[in-house]
């Protein structure tokens, strides 16, 4: 047999990698509780004792019934033995209920008779153990276990584990053990139990929040990067999207989608803060989707803008939401089988990430009543911030190369090019908008106009 023919005989069965096991609840107490990290990056988040999930799991097993198998890898690291790959809420019920954290046929642990204690110990449960999986392999594992029940599309996503995406998405929403990371502060937690939210009336049960961001980076990313870009951030977004985004983001691309990430997470957590200081309430979930999709529409229709007054924009935003909840005219769209009135279709659409029609719709009715002129609202500023060099010359050259504020000779090393009207406020990067002025004026200036810097510091015009 030659060389060639050996290596066509070569099996492509492995190893078998791992093992079943029978264990009682004494033993998975002794020899796996502690050892084994109960919520490493991968795994869903725990749910909330409400849901009643955990109480339900404890229930099967004083009922006598299974819980099904619970999935460990075999790690071996300074801090765990084992890594939980499939029934982490069923394996932290276990935890949490022998800590007294729940009731179950209203008894806590600790009040269970000593013959009652010697049950529950007893009672056996089954663990399947793999060794020696990669990352990579530990998120298809997962992937593959509960390809067939009912798992929230974000937590698959979250099960790729180390990568740029994955990372960039849950170090934004939550802390990450052993990570050091430093969450956006729209995100911060109301309370140090629990998942809810401070600013946001939505929390991040099931990676729900996560799942909204992960819909915000391929927004970005798409327009950015990708061969699907239409020139407009605006657009539907959907699961097949995301998971081409984690398959495929570099680490380059998500460092710079992140940049536009913070902007928008900026905005929404001052709507937040506007709407708690008027209503003293959250922000919806509705709010928290449209006021995403309007802010989307504003990069694309304006560029680069301004909020001046955030309790002013909130307020007419919420003038113009309540106008067009209320607006009960039955409307047939194209893309609707029966007519609905304005005031349901717009209730459904402030939701919506997978239709652009309707994402569209709503963005339409919004931004038709809302009064984008209004200066003490919003400014949309010239993109184009810096002057160029040759207007910057001319203007020198026009100035008698002296000063604008003091008169003095300037020299172009000693200059820069001021906004007469300050960009913030919407000054333009034109001619007819531009001063030569000492490098120490102009950035002593901030967002005031070159004229009123001039009158608070005693300044005189002393060129034409």
């Amino acid at each position: 047999m030659n060389r060639k023919q050996r290596r066509k005989d070569v099996s492509m069965i492995r190893k078998k990698r791992y093992d079943y096991k029978t264990v009682t609840i004494k033993e998975w107490i002794r020899d796996y509780l502690k050892q084994t990290d109960h919520q490493p990056v991968g795994q869903r988040l725990p749910v909330d004792y409400t849901n009643a999930k955990s109480i339900d799991i404890i229930e099967s097993l004083v009922d006598g019934k299974g819980i099904g198998m619970l999935t460990l890898v075999k790690e071996n690291n300074e801090f765990y033995v084992y890594e939980s790959i499939d029934g982490g809420h069923r394996k932290r019920a276990l935890r949490d209920f022998l800590q007294d954290d729940f009731e179950v046929k209203g008894k806590k642990f600790s009040e269970f008779t000593d013959e009652e204690t010697k049950d529950f110990m007893e009672i056996k449960i089954q663990l399947h153990i793999y060794y020696d999986l990669t990352n990579d392999e530990k998120g298809a594992l997962f992937r593959t276990i509960n390809n067939s029940t009912k798992v929230k599309h974000q937590e698959m996503l979250n099960s790729y584990g180390d990568i740029s995406i994955a990372n960039a998405v849950r170090e934004t929403v939550r802390v990450i053990s052993g990570c050091n990371n430093e969450i956006h502060s729209l995100f911060t937690k109301d309370g140090d139990v629990g998942c809810k939210m401070k600013y946001l009336s939505a929390a991040n049960l099931q990676l729900k929040q996560e799942e909204f961001l992960s819909r915000v980076f391929y927004t970005i990313w798409r327009k950015k990067f990708t061969k699907e870009n239409e020139g407009k951030f605006v657009g539907a977004v959907n699961d097949d999207n995301l998971k081409s985004m984690f398959k495929n983001m570099s680490k380059k691309e998500v460092d710079t989608t992140q940049k536009i990430v913070d902007e928008l997470l900026g905005f929404l957590k001052e709507m937040a803060i506007a709407r708690n200081n008027i209503f003293q309430q959250k922000l919806s979930w509705k709010e928290q989707v449209s006021l995403t999709h309007l802010f989307f529409w504003m990069k694309d229709t304006f560029g680069v803008f301004k909020i001046a007054d955030y309790d002013k924009f909130f307020k007419e935003y919420n003038t113009v939401y309540e106008f067009i909840d209320d607006n009960n005219t039955l409307v047939d769209l194209p893309f609707e089988k029966k007519e609905l009135t304005i005031s349901v279709n717009f209730s459904n659409y402030t939701k919506e990430w997978a239709s652009k029609d309707k994402i569209n719709q709503m963005l339409t009715w919004i931004t038709d009543e809302f009064n984008f002129t209004d200066t003490e609202i919003f400014t949309q500023l010239d993109i184009q911030r810096l002057f160029p060099k040759k207007m910057k010359e001319k203007q020198l050259t026009k100035q008698g190369y002296r000063c604008y504020i003091d008169g003095l000779p300037l020299t172009m090393e000693e200059a820069e090019a001021a906004h007469i009207e300050a960009w913030s406020s919407g000054g333009r990067t034109t001619e007819n908008n531009i001063a030569m002025v000492r490098k120490k004026y102009n950035r002593d200036m901030g967002v005031m106009n070159l004229h009123q810097w001039m009158v608070v510091n005693d300044f005189e015009r002393k060129v034409a």
